[in-house]
């Protein structure tokens, strides 16, 4: 069975900044200072239906790592905006 696309929370404000962004949470209050590699990740989740499988594998070709560091980064980040009410449960 393949696991679901991640759904952005709607609410959520970004600010773009070259390669990097800051996002908001008006519900929590939260904000999030994203390198290139956090926006990269949070533009697939904002504009498409991607899978966190999807996410690393994109993750891996664009930035040039190994699938398993990718699995691994996504995974983290994902449980990041998770916790913070970026992404819903």
């Amino acid at each position: 069975m393949k696991p679901s696309a991640i759904n952005p929370n709607k609410d959520i404000i970004t600010r773009a900044e070259g390669e990097e962004a800051i996002i908001y949470n008006p519900t929590t209050a939260q904000i999030l200072v994203l390198n290139p590699t956090g926006y990269f990740i949070w533009r697939l989740i904002e504009c498409s239906q991607k899978t966190p499988e999807d996410i690393a594998r994109d993750l891996s070709v664009v930035f040039d790592v190994d699938l398993q560091t990718a699995q691994k980064d996504t995974g983290v980040f994902l449980s990041l905006l998770k916790k913070n009410g970026f992404i819903l449960p």
